[in-house]
């Protein structure tokens, strides 16, 4: 079994002060291994050389929005398997369907609170690996 704490999260947003709280919430509830990247096209070539179990993909980025980039992880060998939460500051039913469409398996809206981001991160990872769900102090 994994401890959820040991598991590999990557989060991608073009934000750098979005990245900054993402990691520091992630960090502050004891996750370690936090892969911040600020582009689609820099995940994906991250994605070939480090393994993640999770992704954090903001949907509003330049050059390649998170609905490509979703779909571009979802075909590379030995990655399609890795668990997508789309977070955003659009949140209609267009947007979400967008998103599950694309391979995403969950969502969560911005702006959201560290216990929000938390509890989401611990039901997702928990129902999609054979974990130890961590307690929180």
């Amino acid at each position: 079994m994994k401890d959820i704490l040991d598991m590999a999260i990557m989060v991608i947003d073009d934000d750098e002060d979005t990245l900054f709280l993402v990691k520091n919430i992630l960090n502050g509830a004891g996750f370690q291994n936090i892969i911040t990247i600020s582009s689609g096209k820099k995940a994906i070539k991250a994605l070939k050389e480090v393994k993640v179990d999770m992704i954090l993909l903001d949907i509003e980025m330049p050059n390649m929005n998170g609905y490509e980039v979703c779909k571009a992880i979802k075909t590379l060998p030995d990655l399609g398997d890795i668990p997508i939460m789309f977070f955003s500051g659009k949140h209609d039913k267009k947007t979400l369907l967008k998103c599950f469409r694309a391979g995403g398996f969950a969502f969560m809206a911005k702006p959201f609170t560290a216990a929000e981001m938390i509890k989401n991160m611990k039901a997702y990872l928990t129902l999609n690996y054979d974990c130890i769900v961590f307690q929180q102090a």
